[in-house]
């Protein structure tokens, strides 16, 4: 059965390969950049909001192990300094993020994370991609900006045709830059992220990950105190791993850490 299953990841994600793989010119640029521009102007019009999410992950641990990772996750957002989330599935964490400080419970192995965090989620997601050794798949939606979170002078794509995803027409985007290929699937009605799929080439391997969304709600009710961070009693704190810059006479190189992009 195991082998079974890891046969059929294996050949979605040669699929998902060949369709990223479709050459540029049968893909239409203008319109996968409206779809992906509607989708920012809607995500970054919504002070509140909250979705669901349902993840999985084929990608290599610290010990250079091939890994398979099934989740589910809640997320409340509260612009432009609010973050909560919580992981269900072979994933348990639940993160706190409150304009100063990020914080992260780990029910199953009873251990915390915490770090001071500059004051918006941008600021915020950007130290974690650059500094900190933290995959950030699904971050580009929590940007002020999503659009320019994905886009970048090196990425090239566009709209390749409209599937249905859980009884939502849905526009295909399929795109590809330097370091990630990504596939993004956005409800023509709504304009809301259905689906979005990333392979990261830099990494041994390259990682592949899925997130179907799902329960997006644009006005969302905060409860009180819903970022501030709860630490159960015994918990012990272990560290994040951070980037160092390793500095020479001639020349400087950075260390990272195994989950770099």
């Amino acid at each position: 059965m195991v082998f079974k299953s890891s046969l059929v990841s294996g050949i979605l994600i040669f699929l998902n390969f060949a369709v990223a793989a479709a050459p540029p010119e049968q893909l239409d640029a203008a319109r996968g950049d409206a779809l992906l521009k509607a989708m920012s102007q809607k995500l970054a019009a919504a002070q509140n909001f909250s979705f669901h999410t349902t993840e999985f992950q084929d990608r290599f641990n610290r010990s250079g192990q091939k890994v398979q990772i099934n989740a589910e996750r809640d997320v409340l957002v509260r612009r432009p300094n609010g973050f909560w989330s919580k992981y269900s599935g072979d994933l348990e964490w639940e993160f706190w993020y409150d304009g100063k400080m990020l914080t992260g419970v780990s029910p199953g192995k009873k251990v915390y994370i915490q770090r001071e965090m500059p004051s918006t989620i941008d600021q915020a997601i950007d130290m974690l991609a650059k500094r900190l050794n933290m995959d950030l798949p699904m971050s580009d939606v929590l940007y002020s900006s999503p659009y320019d979170a994905f886009m970048s002078a090196q990425t090239q794509g566009g709209y390749s045709g409209k599937e249905a995803l859980n009884g939502s027409s849905c526009g295909h985007l399929v795109y590809s830059s330097n370091s990630v290929d990504w596939q993004l699937w956005i409800d023509e009605k709504t304009s809301l992220p259905c689906k979005l799929e990333m392979t990261y080439k830099k990494e041994k391997g390259h990682s592949f990950y899925r997130i179907t969304f799902s329960k997006w709600n644009l006005s969302a009710k905060i409860p009180e105190n819903a970022f501030a961070s709860k630490i159960p009693e015994g918990y012990v704190r272990i560290p994040i791993l951070e980037r160092v810059a390793i500095h020479h006479k001639d020349s400087a190189q950075t260390q990272t850490g195994p989950n770099e992009r």
